[in-house]
């Protein structure tokens, strides 16, 4: 019984004593491994391009951030993420340098669903979360422009929220409506591709113009939206479609059950 015992912390010995030396081994070869490549990941850089490779490497200089020839070890991935979250258009990077010394930059970037211009010419737009994005001097996303009577009745701070704490209809606001129908349209392939610009009226109506055809949408209210986007887009895929789409120069879907049109 003894000797299993004794047998047993020996063999737990033998592989302590390995593993702190391969330990020892990993850690002599870390601090000699030097940084090879800097691969920088921008995802869906397709769709928006808010912020560039270049950026990321002018942003590494301007801090005095060394990578390439260094030792990874000096290498401070925390500081990395840190300063490039401090980009209004970031929504999350992740930085890591794996075994063979490549220091990896993943940045994934924030969605725009629909850009806001206000009475006074405030400008904005609202990301897929329900929060302010500033502009960008060296981009322009593609996604719906809304302007008309719109108050400016909130400041344009970065990442402020739109959503009210209670969204019930009683306590929603223009804005957050604003939001809820450009996500709505963000994830629709169709209408994301059609609807280019939407003007609200005093009251809450609004008119929608679309990227091809030459025609108004008279959308009314934002009530029903989901009812009356479907309503326009079977209107397109079986009237417009066999007609052509410049037959009318109004097409209402303001009313339940029915879509009106005005001929050219």
């Amino acid at each position: 019984m003894i000797w299993q015992i004794v047998k047993r912390l020996a063999v737990a010995g033998v592989i302590l004593f390995y593993l702190v030396l391969i330990i020892s081994f990993v850690s002599v070869e870390s601090r000699k491994l030097v940084c090879s490549k800097l691969d920088i990941h921008i995802c869906d850089s397709a769709l928006n391009r808010f912020i560039t490779r270049g950026d990321v490497v002018s942003l590494m200089e301007t801090h005095g951030i060394k990578s390439l020839g260094y030792p990874v070890e000096q290498i401070n991935t925390l500081i990395i993420e840190q300063l490039i979250r401090e980009f209004p258009p970031v929504a999350s990077v992740e930085a890591y340098c794996t075994v063979d010394g490549i220091l990896i930059i993943d940045v994934v970037q924030r969605r725009p669903v629909i850009r806001i211009i206000c009475n006074n010419g405030q400008s904005y737009y609202i990301d897929y979360n329900g929060k302010i994005l500033p502009l960008s001097h060296k981009y322009t996303s593609h996604v719906p422009v809304v302007n008309g009577f719109i108050p400016a009745n909130i400041p344009v701070i970065n990442n402020t929220s739109v959503i009210p704490a209670d969204t019930l209809k009683k306590n929603r606001t223009q804005l957050y409506d604003l939001y809820r129908m450009g996500r709505y349209i963000y994830d629709d392939p169709f209408l994301s591709s059609q609807i280019q610009q939407i003007y609200v009226y005093p009251g809450g109506m609004m008119d929608m113009l679309p990227r091809i055809g030459n025609h108004v949408i008279s959308f009314g209210h934002v009530d029903d939206m989901e009812y009356k986007f479907e309503k326009l887009k079977t209107f397109y895929s079986k009237a417009l479609s066999a007609v052509g789409w410049n037959e009318y120069k109004k097409i209402d879907v303001k009313f339940s059950n029915q879509i009106v049109c005005t001929k050219n």
